[in-house]
């Protein structure tokens, strides 16, 4: 049912009980009851009409937001298994109904995957165990998909340096 046919259809029981309260008060009494006529008596000033309350008007819902990036996911490899875990993020007031969890191998973005919102935690087979992964994780409802999260460290480094010493050089 369209909107304007709601509308219709709640205000038209207000609109005739407008119309009726309005044609009998503008009449005087006399006209309006016929033993008044027959009678000599003065009429009683017609009470004034009370104004009817129409129906509330319909306000919009607000327009959904996207959800806000998840934290930063962890994500740890055993060949081509992968399991990328992440906690939910604000969802902006449109309940969250799915992830997508996007693969980079050294750097290259690989086929994302999608996810319903069941789990916060995804087991991804990975097309080879060669190379460093690191993943984002991005949320979505209603109103699309937010931004992605910072990428994790690559698995079976946590926290990685920046550098690694290496035995040949002194640390610095």
């Amino acid at each position: 049912m369209s909107l304007s046919h709601r509308i219709r259809r709640l205000a038209a029981p207000a609109v005739a009980l407008t119309l009726a309260l309005t044609a009998a008060s503008g009449a005087p009494a006399a006209a309006r009851d016929p033993v008044q006529q027959v009678r000599a008596a003065p009429a009683a000033a017609a009470p004034a009409a009370q104004p009817v309350a129409g129906p509330k008007p319909i306000v919009a819902a607000p327009k959904p937001v996207k959800p806000a990036a998840p934290a930063q996911p962890k994500a740890a490899k055993k060949g081509t298994t992968a399991v990328v875990t992440w906690k939910a993020p604000k969802d902006n007031g449109s309940r969250i109904t799915g992830y997508v969890v996007t693969p980079y191998r050294n750097g290259e973005k690989a086929e994302p995957r999608t996810f319903d919102a069941g789990k916060t935690s995804r087991k991804l087979t990975l097309p080879s165990a060669k190379g460093t992964w690191t993943f984002t994780v991005a949320a979505r409802n209603a109103a699309g998909t937010g931004p992605a999260s910072r990428r994790s460290a690559p698995p079976g480094c946590s926290p990685c340096p920046a550098r690694r010493p290496s035995a040949r050089s002194p640390p610095t």
